[in-house]
């Protein structure tokens, strides 16, 4: 008996995850998609696009945590992605994007809920496989802007009003394995059999989260902030600089130099307490990076330094840079120029004597 009711139990498991129409879609190749500097935070989608239902004709949602790293910051638009699929297609009338108050799993009610039509969001095919799926990119306005707090969540409904019958339409999530912040995505399976917040793992059998993006709508106020420079005694010019950290904090820096327009020969990097840079020789780019001490929200942090060996004294340094957070673009590219002028030398140099008495 105990064995039978187990197997009622498997078998009821099973149908309710059947039911709400997981799509494992394959795509030929993995999908580029584009996405605009100013989001300081995503959540990338499936290599595949993989789908679950989460239409109102289910009565179905997804949701999932936004980093507590964030909160303070203000969101002013949402990305995230939409599959239609089954032999057809309708577009469905739009999307609820719902914010709640609690994490791991979601408040039963949001706190602030976005109805959103379909020709409202700025969409973007990624994916066209006629016979197979449509899938979108859907950036989504906000009427208001949302203050993140710490123990907050995000949830995605489609909006199919002619009920549980094909063509479907779901949200994308992310790779198998791939949980971002402090949980993966959660489902609301009421109508399966399962309560309001379900761990997506129940439904696909793997740890897995929701495919998002978040901006602020605007680039911040990163920067590299040029501090000085000076000849080390010989022909290597040494420039110092700063950097500021914009609406999200920093922990990974590119630099391409350029001097009239052409690579400059990087020789040598430094950096502050707890970040690391490198560069293979030769090259005109410039890595700097931290584990454990990334630039704050609105924080300045350095000085950080790149020695080159110019082709004449006090070139002007023209400077491309890029703020990366935990593999994500945050700010960039961007172009400053760094100009030494006529004398800048270390002191206490033999540069710094003849400047003295040029």
């Amino acid at each position: 008996m105990k064995y039978l009711i187990l197997m009622l139990v498997v078998t009821l498991l099973a149908t309710c995850a059947y039911a709400v129409d997981v799509k494992q879609a394959r795509a030929p190749e993995q999908v580029t998609v584009p996405r605009p500097v100013f989001e300081f935070y995503c959540q990338p989608p499936h290599i595949y696009l993989q789908t679950i239902n989460a239409s109102t004709a289910f009565a179905s949602e997804v949701s999932d945590d936004i980093p507590d790293t964030f909160a303070g910051m203000v969101i002013h638009d949402v990305v995230f992605y939409v599959t239609e699929w089954a032999g057809y297609w309708v577009d469905p009338e739009g999307v609820y994007v719902n914010f709640y108050g609690a994490e791991c799993p979601p408040g039963m009610a949001p706190g602030a809920s976005y109805h959103f039509a379909w020709a409202e969001l700025q969409k973007t095919v990624v994916y066209d496989s006629p016979g197979s799926f449509t899938c979108y990119r859907c950036l989504a306005l906000l009427p208001a802007g949302v203050a993140i707090t710490a123990d907050m969540s995000v949830g995605f409904q489609v909006i199919t009003p002619w009920g549980e019958v094909a063509p479907y339409a779901g949200i994308v999530l992310t790779d198998d394995y791939a949980v971002y912040g402090d949980c993966q995505g959660y489902w609301d399976g009421v109508n399966w059999g399962f309560p309001r917040w379900t761990v997506l793992y129940e439904a696909l059998g793997v740890d897995i989260d929701v495919a998002y993006c978040l901006s602020d709508g605007t680039g911040g106020d990163a920067d590299i902030i040029f501090d000085n420079c000076y000849v080390d005694g010989g022909l290597v010019t040494i420039y110092d600089f700063w950097a500021r950290a914009g609406n999200a904090p920093v922990n990974d820096m590119e630099i391409c130099v350029f001097i009239d327009g052409v690579p400059a020969e990087v020789v040598q990097c430094s950096v502050p307490g707890s970040w690391q840079c490198h560069f293979d020789p030769g090259t005109s780019c410039i890595y700097y990076q931290t584990l454990d001490n990334p630039i704050p929200p609105g924080g300045t942090y350095g000085l950080f330094d790149v020695r080159v060996r110019p082709p004449y004294c006090f070139s002007t340094l023209t400077v491309v840079w890029t703020f990366t957070y935990n593999g994500q673009v945050v700010a960039g590219p961007e172009t400053v120029y760094f100009n030494c002028g006529p004398s800048g030398t270390e002191p206490a140099t033999w540069g710094a004597v003849k400047a003295l008495y040029k």
